[in-house]
């Protein structure tokens, strides 16, 4: 695809600062495009997975490249033209998840993760949820507050061993002395109790769209009978419900907020799978 090579005409009703601001545009696109093409191949990729892995911890390195190299290795991951295994990949986006420096790169990280579980096996898949159960112990809230989102994701792809071995160590950070140990515990309950429901019980993932993510679905369904589904969404209830009750005042109000802004506050899920 070739490069456009001039700027579109003015027209009458434009004025001389947009024009200047459509200048400088076009010039860093063209700047852009240039170095692009000269450091990336001809299908936009970095030589290898280890070239992207360094630059991604580089702290000089701007986030929009990070952000670059985390789109082009889910890419390579799917199309299986992948140089490392996937686990490896999987490894390096929970690492960026848990201590990114930028909170862009930390999201986009946790989306790649998300997008990649599919070509994980059961136990690479189970290895990245305790990589990730680790970083809620990390204390610092403003790092592990972006990893529940993602681990609630990635616990309802888990085999059912997994997943129930998963909820009794989230409930033994709940009950953690630690307060911002307890309440981003608490936060990925709320996560894994609105995936839970979306993935498991209806049809829908948490973007209100099939979801991409419907391993567990297709390697357990025959085992999610009506009374297993009713057990495994109670056994998630009863933890945020355990924290509602929590002696220590922070604590109790994250569980309020996850009640009533993660679950009954959340439009993607329905009014029937909520009750």
């Amino acid at each position: 695809m070739s490069h456009r090579k001039t700027i579109p005409k003015l027209k009458r009703s434009e004025s001389l600062s947009r024009l200047h601001l459509r200048e400088m545009i076009f010039e860093i696109d063209t700047a852009l495009f240039k170095i692009t093409q000269g450091r990336f191949g001809k299908r936009g990729y970095c030589r290898n997975n280890s070239e992207m892995f360094r630059e991604n911890l580089k702290f000089d390195m701007p986030w929009i490249q990070k952000n670059y190299n985390i789109d082009r290795l889910v890419e390579k991951v799917l199309s299986g033209d992948t140089d490392t295994s996937v686990l490896q990949v999987g490894t390096h986006f929970a690492n960026l998840l848990k201590v990114g420096d930028k909170v862009t790169v930390r999201h986009s990280a946790g989306r790649g993760l998300v997008k990649i579980m599919e070509k994980l096996s059961a136990d690479e898949r189970n290895e990245l949820a305790i990589e990730l159960t680790k970083g809620l112990e990390i204390g610092e809230y403003e790092y592990s507050k972006y990893i529940p989102e993602y681990l609630g994701k990635i616990a309802v792809t888990l085999q059912r061993e997994d997943f129930y071995q998963l909820l009794t160590e989230i409930r033994r950070l709940i009950e953690s002395r630690n307060e911002k140990v307890a309440s981003v515990s608490l936060n990925t309950a709320g996560y894994m109790l609105k995936e839970y429901q979306m993935q498991i019980l209806g049809k829908l993932d948490s973007t209100g769209s099939k979801g991409i993510n419907q391993t567990r679905n297709s390697i357990e369904n025959t085992r999610l009978d009506d009374e297993r589904k009713k057990e495994e969404k109670e056994r998630i209830m009863s933890m945020i419900l355990r924290g509602l009750g929590d002696y220590r005042k922070i604590v109790s109000q994250e569980a309020f907020v996850v009640i009533g802004q993660q679950i009954f506050g959340d439009k993607t899920i329905p009014i029937d799978v909520k009750i």
